[in-house]
């Protein structure tokens, strides 16, 4: 075997790190353990170090590290399948707020009825011992499970955009304000008969923000009776809601309130290429202030939800419970009645 590849195979060490960067090993151990800001390193010095790393093909060993100084360095965010690329401004937001903490973040993605696979791949995860593990979205079926598993191992267990059966610590938003003044702003417009899309009951929004529209419109004397409620998946096929939406204007409902800004895009979206004009004939609220929602034509006419604030909101939590702090009460976050042009008046 050559010189070269046998260096080349020789394993790269820390030391090998700070003779190429010229600093002490202690110094690219706070670098690259992402301790640098707090221990007043420059940036200037952080620099050469991540470049030094980088061309020798330094690959720190994070587990060895946790090991060695007792501190676990990464976050776990176990998400759904209902998670994905427009809902990723709030999971973004927490792993910043997680990187600012000190902490890796780490995705783990698995659908929300194949509990057998979540099972398997948590358990390869917990290996690498993480600091907390925060769930982002309806896990009902593996509450249970999952909070057993991280007690065990003494691990703080966050949820966020849920509410929690067993423990206080998660983070939610405060739907029945914003809906409620939803409600309000659309009986003031003259409505009178609603009527309701939203996920499958067995998503827990779902269920939640369907009880909280009937109890905000019961205030005014009215109701959202189970003929006036469609619940339907994410991927429904669009003549189902067609067919609800012809039935719905043949029993005389002027205004649509949606679960989610993708059901009232979805009924937006129906309605137009059936030549219903939105709002003079129907108008429409969704829930969410999704990035599209000010986008479509007539733009949507919703609840925002905080989604930002959520994430950052449940990695604080976290590190209060890493810090060893007890957490008394859930956080909660206020909605918002945002008004654009998909709810109007109702026609005389």
């Amino acid at each position: 075997m050559s010189n070269r590849n046998a260096e080349e195979q020789r394993m790269i060490t820390i030391r090998d790190v700070a003779r190429e960067a010229g600093v002490s090993a202690s110094t690219v151990s706070a670098v690259l353990g992402n301790r640098a800001g707090r221990l007043g390193i420059k940036a200037a010095t952080c620099e050469k170090v991540v470049r030094a790393a980088a061309k020798l093909r330094y690959r720190r060993n994070d587990i060895a590290a946790q090991m060695k100084s007792g501190r676990r360095s990464s976050m776990l965010f176990l998400l759904s399948e209902s998670v994905d690329n427009i809902l990723f401004g709030g999971l973004a937001a927490a792993c910043a707020e997680a990187e600012n903490a000190g902490y890796f973040p780490k995705l783990l993605r698995v659908e929300t009825e194949n509990h057998e696979e979540l099972h398997r791949r948590l358990e390869l995860v917990l290996r690498q011992c993480p600091a907390a593990i925060l769930c982002w979205g309806d896990r009902s079926g593996d509450e249970t499970y999952l909070r057993r598993v991280t007690e065990e191992c003494s691990i703080p267990f966050v949820h966020f955009d849920y509410v929690s059966r067993s423990s206080r610590a998660y983070v939610r938003t405060d739907d029945p304000s914003g809906i409620r003044s939803g409600v309000e702003h659309l009986h003031m417009l003259g409505h009178r008969r609603f009527a309701h899309i939203t996920d499958i009951m067995k998503a827990q929004y779902a269920e939640i923000r369907l009880r909280d529209y009937r109890e905000a419109l019961a205030e005014f004397g009215l109701e959202l009776p189970e003929n006036r409620v469609l619940s339907l998946g994410l991927n429904a096929p669009e003549s189902g809601v067609r067919t609800f939406l012809e039935r719905m204007r043949g029993e005389g409902v002027t205004a649509i309130t949606c679960g989610s800004d993708y059901f009232a895009l979805q009924a937006l979206s129906v309605l137009q290429r059936d030549g219903v004009r939105v709002p003079e004939e129907m108008s429409i609220l969704g829930y969410g202030d999704l990035g599209f929602a000010c986008n479509c034509y007539p733009r949507l006419s919703t609840i925002r939800q905080p989604q930002a604030e959520l994430g950052v909101c449940a990695v604080r939590m976290a590190c209060r419970m890493i810090r060893g702090e007890p957490v008394t009460e859930p956080v909660l976050l206020p909605s918002e009645l945002v008004l654009r042009e998909s709810a109007g008046p109702r026609m005389k």
